[in-house]
């Protein structure tokens, strides 16, 4: 099957898009309409939310048309074009399948996903109606296109204590190839129904036969009753379940009120987190909630917890694991990092982390009686969050005046790339096209569109159509993201977009290269005590681990205009980078100035390789008898 390249987002609603956006490569793994390989006659309709492994492998559900009649149905592209894994009509032991939930994949291509059969089909009832299956190849076929279909019954009639399955919630491949799922199990007892929730695990393929060596329990809660009539409404006990960290398992659990999260290790399981327990570096707050929902990866997860100490209520964002210490992020009522206005934090969105720890996430900032959004990353080898983007501030690539509103959550990958979405406004007075769209900040802070609400996009071979919806469904550690954009109910498309990070260095590199500790790493520490702060050591060229090597802006007077002028000379880096330098004059220490009209620069020599000695002088000196200039470094 041939595959389509193109460049995204030819043309907004209120403007063209940045040349940044063209060197996105794009490319479409499945499109309404198209031909499915495995089903003669068949068709796409309508895709729906996608996973994507390292290798490119995707896996979403999708409506599947067979003699115009729309199926539900599970489909893959493994580099071969778009086929049916199996879908709504299918029959396992005679029970009819009528609907899945959304499947996963892990780096073998193996496809899990949960299956509600009919009702009332092989003597299936209402409390009895889901069942799990998993695919998946030997491993001698792993890496050929047409790997074997082969379908595996994970569980169906399971039973514990006289306790069936009953319904299904997380799915997980663990790195060891295990899958880990989380089950609702029920049983009666004359007129009462007993209710008891659990996590699984089972021991991957046996290469003889298409079944499974073990499956066995991991958690196990403890068993309740019905109150409501409704089992998905009840809520005395819920397990949030979070991927393979580091070989562990994580799990949220609420019992009676009580949140518990818990590391499991081959069989062991250890508190890292409960209620009761006082946020680290907060004696005295007792922590009272940790939110769900988990879907982090890396060896020390972030999570969002609420605390209290009696008068005063604080939620802050936690990381850490049963290797390394529980440390705290950020917390409500600290003082923005960086902010001129006062801000304060006052709340989070649910964080997001890569497997090397990185982590992005949502805040609410209040400042007086107003409040904003903003989006931060903390890198694994950084120490200080930093800001993305915030509320009001200019949106990169849309017209003049067009500020972001509010962020969904964000998403982080190993390279250290952020994409997220933003609500915008336009300044127009209007709320329409170009409403929404996605964002990719890199490492250097550098933020880029992606495409938006409204932007023409090609679904299909001279098929130019506005984007009416698009949602972020996935991304993997190879830098490839994956969107699902919709024009209408007769267009739709899962598209992987590969943004290569842009190549100029950062601070957080320059750190890594130079100090061995992650303390050592911060903006504001001295290492070698010479008095100057590691972000003016990155800034001025100057070695940070020697106390003699220094580089300070020398403030001179030249002859220029036949007068005597006010000058200033300092080193800087001569390639692009994350940090700007503004020179700025003024006559009372009080107004600063700069700008074009203000200064000019008269010297530019290479001083060492990647490094250069600039002069900039006063074009204002006959203004007062005065004049007064600094060097400012800024993000």
């Amino acid at each position: 099957m041939s595959k389509l390249f193109f460049f995204v987002g030819i043309l907004g609603a209120h403007g063209t898009l940045s040349s940044n956006a063209q060197e996105f490569r794009t490319e479409i793994l499945a499109l309404q309409g198209n031909a499915i390989q495995n089903e003669q006659g068949s068709v796409l309709g309508s895709l729906r939310k996608a996973q994507i492994n390292l290798y490119g492998d995707i896996c979403f559900r999708a409506d599947v048309i067979e003699n115009e009649i729309k199926k539900d149905a599970i489909v893959r592209n493994f580099g071969n074009g778009e086929e049916v894994v199996t879908m709504e009509g299918g029959v396992f032991n005679g029970a009819e399948y009528e609907s899945f939930q959304d499947p996963i994949i892990d780096s073998l291509g193996r496809i899990a996903f949960s299956i509600a059969l009919k009702k009332n089909t092989r003597g299936v009832t209402p409390n009895n109606s889901q069942l799990i299956a998993v695919t998946g190849s030997s491993p001698d076929e792993i890496w050929i296109v047409d790997r074997s279909n082969r379908l595996a019954l994970v569980t169906d009639s399971f039973e514990v204590d006289g306790s069936r399955h009953l319904r299904f919630g997380d799915l997980f491949f663990t790195d060891s190839g295990n899958l880990l799922y989380h089950s609702l199990l029920g049983r009666r007892d004359g007129e009462t129904q007993y209710y008891r929730n659990m996590v699984f695990q089972t021991d991957g393929f046996v290469d003889s036969a298409v079944t499974f060596r073990r499956n066995e329990y991991l958690i196990r809660g403890e068993e309740f009753r019905q109150v409501d009539g409704n089992v998905s409404a009840l809520q005395d006990l819920q397990i949030g379940l979070s991927g393979d960290h580091g070989g562990k398992i994580r799990a949220l659990t609420l019992e009676s009120g009580a949140y518990r999260l818990l590391e499991l290790d081959q069989q062991i399981t250890t508190d890292i987190l409960r209620t009761g327990q006082d946020l680290p570096g907060f004696e005295g707050f007792q922590i009272t909630k940790i939110r769900g929902r988990m879907s982090n990866q890396g060896a020390k997860p972030p999570h969002v917890v609420t605390a209290f100490n009696g008068t005063t209520t604080v939620e802050a964002i936690v990381r850490g694991g049963l290797d390394s210490p529980i440390e705290t992020v950020a917390f409500s009522q600290q003082a923005v990092p960086g902010s001129s206005d006062g801000a304060k934090f006052s709340g989070f969105g649910m964080p997001f982390s890569a497997e090397n720890n990185s982590m992005a996430y949502t805040a609410t900032e209040s400042v007086g009686e107003s409040f904003r959004q903003s989006v931060w990353r903390k890198l694994v080898n950084g120490v200080e969050p930093r800001c993305l983007a915030k509320s009001g501030e200019q949106a990169p690539g849309m017209a003049e005046g067009v500020t972001y509103r509010s962020f969904g959550r964000p998403m982080i990958n190993q390279l250290g790339q952020v994409v997220f979405a933003a609500r915008l406004n336009h300044g127009f007075g209007i709320n329409t096209q170009n409403d929404f769209s996605y964002f990719v900040a890199e490492q250097n802070l550098t933020v880029r569109r992606i495409f938006g609400e409204g932007d023409l996009f090609f679904f299909g071979w001279l098929n130019l159509l506005r984007i009416e919806e698009l949602e972020l469904t996935d991304l993997n550690s190879a830098g490839d993201i994956l969107f699902t954009l919709r024009a209408g109910s007769n267009a739709s498309a899962i598209v992987k977009v590969a943004i290569p990070p842009t190549k100029f260095p950062h601070f957080e590199q320059w750190a890594e290269e130079n100090f061995p500790t992650l303390a050592q790493r911060s903006r504001s520490a001295d290492p070698d005590q010479d008095g100057l702060d590691n972000f003016w050591e990155y800034a001025y060229g100057t070695d940070p681990n020697d106390a003699k090597s220094i580089s300070t802006p020398s403030m001179l007077s030249i002859e220029a205009d036949s007068m005597r002028t006010l000058a200033i000379e300092f080193d800087k880096f001569s390639e692009e980078r994350d940090i700007n330098y503004v020179v700025e004059f003024s006559s009372d220490l009080l107004n600063w100035e700069s700008g074009s009209d203000v200064s000019t620069e008269y010297r530019r020599e290479e001083s060492a390789p990647g490094r250069m000695v600039v002069g900039v002088r006063d074009l204002n000196a006959s203004k007062s008898s005065r004049r007064f200039v600094r060097v400012r470094v800024e993000d």
